[in-house]
């Protein structure tokens, strides 16, 4: 075949070829965006905004406002919803108990957790029990405040402002944060004026 017929014949074949991808992305197939989100509904996992969107009445949230919802059945003791919510004995899910509410186990307790709380590491750790009866919480201590030091934001997690005041990091993580004696009066490693002015000035 010559030269000319071959280029001839290239286009067509472009064209065959076009053809037959659209074909088989038109035949029903999932595309590949569509096979992660198909695998999850097929889970039982639909995406969700609101509790009322699910048959389990759960949309186990792992953002502001998005999630997925939770099975119609539960292991019981296990919790959805970032603790919301807790699975009875019965294998249904039913709201934590807040603190001064009855109880039973303390798993019926709503566990306080760091969820959409940047600075949680900041303050102080709590643990809920069912005591008595009833839910109730207590501080856990820890490491650093067993040394007489502080736990504060890292002096990275904050940026200056034009008139000079300390600004937090607005990321929506869990920032970081150090353990240092401030209020020893010495500017200690990891303290700055931003996270520890008493003695960074």
């Amino acid at each position: 075949m010559s030269r000319l017929a071959i280029l001839r014949v290239i286009p067509g074949c472009l064209i065959a070829l076009l053809a037959l991808v659209a074909c088989r992305q038109a035949d029903g197939k999932p595309k590949p965006g569509q096979k992660a989100e198909r695998r999850v509904k097929k889970a039982g996992q639909q995406p969700c905004r609101a509790h009322s969107e699910c048959a389990s009445g759960v949309c186990s949230h792992y953002k502001a406002d998005n999630g997925l919802c939770a099975k119609v059945g539960c292991k019981p003791g296990t919790h959805a919803d970032n603790n919301h919510f807790f699975c009875n004995p019965k294998g249904k899910w039913e709201k934590s108990r807040r603190v001064g509410q009855a109880c039973t186990k303390s798993f019926e307790c709503f566990q306080p957790t760091c969820y959409m709380d940047p600075v949680c590491d900041t303050r102080p750790k709590l643990r809920a029990l069912c005591e008595g009866g009833t839910c109730k919480q207590v501080v856990i201590k820890n490491a650093c405040s067993a040394k007489g030091h502080k736990k504060l934001l890292a002096p990275e997690e904050y940026s200056l402002s034009a008139d000079g005041r300390c600004i937090k990091s607005m990321a929506q993580r869990l920032l970081k944060t150090v353990c240092v004696p401030c209020g020893n009066g010495v500017c200690d490693k990891n303290e700055s004026h931003c996270n520890c002015p008493a003695d960074c000035n």
